[in-house]
This record gives structure tokens, C-alpha cells and sequence, in this order.
């Protein structure tokens, strides 16, 4: 499958957003004109991939879109020419009539900033939780390091665009007191196995991590490659922390390398899993943008290598380079037919072209089922990492 005019305009306000500019003039950004199905499948395709409150912070729309202004155009003029239609008009705001237009119609337009509104309650109900959470365990004399999530929310202009989920902190020793002092609050803790556990505090999901093996990655064989990017995450960990401020909280978070090869790691274990959506990528750009400087790029490739993620790796750089404006003076010689598999990936593989409400309404069967059709389209995927991993992979996969 092709990418369309609204895959390529998404990506091009991502660029925008992350670079904090205009590369596309507003006499220039006045000639993208779609119609009511075009600016539909934006908003669709933006919502899938949790980049909504980015590219409509970034969409050229006047102040007086969203009003209503009752300008109705008499019947005997409906078959005018589009060029006489005034574009404050009932009728084309609505998009009663299908015309295109450089700005949404004011009815998803105003659904569009309302997404954007829930988002940031999402994120400023995450900071008030994760406050909660670490000060409880201050006070048992527990420090965690949060990874990800809210705390790379801090690399962008405004956090509270990013897409939030799930709050994950590592632990290490203080795993199983942690277990332990969250359930005499009376929560409910879901222990999967000794490095690895979840609970609800607010309705808000929590990971807690002895160690980062990445087991929120289920129906997967760990294989020595873990254990080796283990190895070196723990390797990396000791090089020292970092501390994030958000309003008056301070959140420590572990050190520019450690979090580099967690974020390709995470990269390479979605991709392989459901596939990569555009706000990994935005982190993954905002991430080295931010933090190049403090990085050792040469001894990064050397444990790329090592881990049978280079290649990937490469391409994923390609890909924020090309499309969301990556600056990195690295040299890498990528896989050009592999990047653009890839990126056709990112839009059209198994899980991005079944709709999210039917992916709601599967039953445990049907899940099983999407899952083996994107298994088995995924061999491709596993033979760039490493000869004979799909095969050894499939038959765990297929019980579990």
C-alpha cells in the first residue's frame, strides 16, 4: 500500500511540531486543501497514533473556525462554483457541502480540541499521581527512577500533548517491599513474575520493573539477547541518574545512555510485537535532539551491534531524519528497501488497519487470531534482527 496526501501532511506536521517552526509557510500551508474524507482520515489516522494534540496545535486554523456563523447560502445558488462559496459559510464549515478546504469543518474540528482537552486531564492527573506515588515511597525510604511516559512528556514544548498511558518505575532491590507496602493500601497488586508486577492507583496503570527485561511485552520467548541488553541496561544504570522537574515535583530518571538503548530496545520490541506508532518516534527524535550532547554515540553502535539492533536502528534514524527533521551527524549506512518497509509498516500492518472499536469488541478468540495473521506476516521483521529467531520464536507464540 501507498502512503496518501494525509499520511504525508501528518508527518509533516509532527515535523513542525517537534522542530518548533514552520517549515511550511502559511501561504504554502493555505494551498493544503482536502475535503471532509481527507481532513477525516487525518484526524483518524493522528487519533491511531496518539499524536492528535500535536497536529492540531500545529494546523493552520483561524480563530473563528470553530464558531457559528449562520451564513446560509440560498438554494438557488447551491451549484455554484466552489470558488464563489464563502468559506465562513454553515454550509462548508459542516461539511454539508464536500468541498476542500485548508481547515477541518468546525464539527471535527471542535471534536479534535476536545481529544486535545481530555488529553492534557490525562496528563495532569498523571503528574498528581505519580507526586502521590513517590512520596509514599520517600517515606519508606524507597527511591525509583521513572522510565519514560511522563517524564519524556518534559522533552516537549507542551507535555501535556503527549500521548500518556501506563507509569512505569524501575525499583530494583526494593521490588518486593515496594509489592508489599502498596498492598497494605488495600490495592491490588498483579504479580507476573519476580521482576516484574502492575496496579491500578486512580485508575492509572503502574509497572514496576526489578529489572528491565520489558516482560509488558507478553506472548514473547525471552531469549540470551535479553539477558545480554539486561546486562548492559544494569551496566549503564550505574553510570548515575538524572533529575526531571515537573511543576514542583522532581522525578529522577536514569542517564541519557541508559535511557538511549532502552528507547531502541522499546522501538525494536514494538515493531516486532504490534508495530511502531508515530509518538515512538516522536520520543525517539525529541530524545536525541535533546540530549546528543551527552551521549557516546560510537560505544551506542558498538551495543546496537552486539544486540542485533543496528540495522533497525539505522532505519528508525532514517525515518526521523526524512520525516520529523532528526538532526544527528551519525554515519549510517542504512537499509533503504528496509526503511521503507518499515515505514509502510508503521501505517498498514495488521493492527493499524483494524479499527480501534473493533479491536474493542474482540473476544479473546479474535485477538488470538489477529495476532497469529500479524504473526505470520511478521517473518520478515524477525530475519533483519537475527537468522533462525522467527523459528525459534513461533512455537512458544503459537501456544501462549
Amino acid at each position: 500500500m501507498q502512503l496518501s496526501a494525509y499520511h504525508y501532511y501528518l508527518l509533516s506536521l509532527l515535523k513542525d511540531y517537534i522542530q518548533n517552526e514552520k517549515s511550511v509557510s502559511k501561504a504554502e500551508s493555505n494551498e493544503i486543501k482536502m475535503d471532509r474524507e481527507g481532513w477525516q482520515n487525518l484526524y483518524s489516522l493522528s487519533s491511531k497514533h496518539g499524536v492528535t494534540s500535536m497536529a492540531l496545535q500545529m494546523l493552520q486554523v483561524s480563530e473563528n473556525a470553530s464558531q457559528l456563523e449562520l451564513l446560509f447560502i440560498p438554494e438557488s445558488n447551491l451549484e455554484a462554483n466552489e470558488d464563489a462559496l464563502n468559506e465562513s459559510s454553515l454550509l462548508m464549515k459542516y461539511g454539508l457541502i464536500d468541498i476542500k478546504t485548508n481547515t477541518p469543518p468546525a464539527d471535527l474540528f471542535a471534536k479534535w480540541k476536545i481529544d486535545t482537552q481530555e488529553s492534557e486531564k490525562i496528563y495532569f492527573k498523571e503528574v498528581e499521581v505519580l507526586k502521590e506515588l513517590l512520596d509514599f515511597l520517600k517515606e519508606n525510604d524507597i527511591e525509583v527512577l521513572v522510565i519514560n511516559g511522563i517524564v519524556s512528556g518534559q522533552m516537549y514544548n507542551h507535555p501535556s500533548h503527549r500521548h500518556y498511558g501506563d507509569i512505569d518505575i524501575l525499583i530494583g532491590d526494593d521490588y518486593n517491599k515496594t509489592i508489599k507496602l502498596i498492598g497494605k493500601m488495600g490495592i491490588n497488586v498483579d504479580v507476573i513474575n519476580q521482576n516484574y508486577s502492575t496496579f491500578k492507583y486512580r485508575g492509572v496503570t503502574v509497572r514496576n520493573h526489578k529489572h528491565l527485561l520489558f516482560y509488558q511485552f507478553r506472548h514473547r520467548l525471552f531469549t540470551k539477547q535479553d539477558r545480554k541488553i539486561e546486562k548492559q541496561l544494569d551496566k549503564l544504570l550505574v553510570l548515575g541518574s538524572d533529575t526531571v522537574i515537573m511543576s514542583d515535583l522532581e522525578v529522577k530518571t536514569p542517564n541519557p545512555e541508559f535511557m538511549m538503548l532502552y528507547y531502541v530496545r522499546h522501538l525494536v520490541l514494538h515493531f516486532l510485537e504490534y508495530g511502531i506508532f508515530l509518538r515512538h518516534l516522536c520520543d525517539f527524535t525529541l530524545f536525541i535532539e535533546t540530549n546528543r550532547d551527552y551521549i557516546n554515540f560510537v560505544k551506542m553502535e558498538k551495543i546496537f551491534k552486539k544486540s542485533h539492533m543496528f540495522k533497525l536502528f539505522s532505519s528508525f534514524v532514517s525515518i526521523c531524519k526524512t520525516h520529523l527533521g532528526l538532526n544527528l551527524d551519525m554515519d549510517i549506512k542504512e537499509d533503504k528497501k528496509l526503511t521503507e518497509r518499515i515505514l509502510n509498516d508503521i501505517f498498514f500492518n495488521k493492527y493499524r488497519i483494524t479499527e480501534r472499536q473493533k479491536l474493542k469488541r474482540m473476544g479473546s478468540f479474535g485477538r488470538y487470531t489477529l495476532r497469529l495473521s500479524y504473526l505470520f506476516s511478521s517473518k520478515w521483521k524477525y530475519d533483519h534482527i537475527q537468522r533462525g529467531l522467527y523459528l525459534r520464536m513461533l512455537p512458544y507464540k503459537l501456544l501462549f
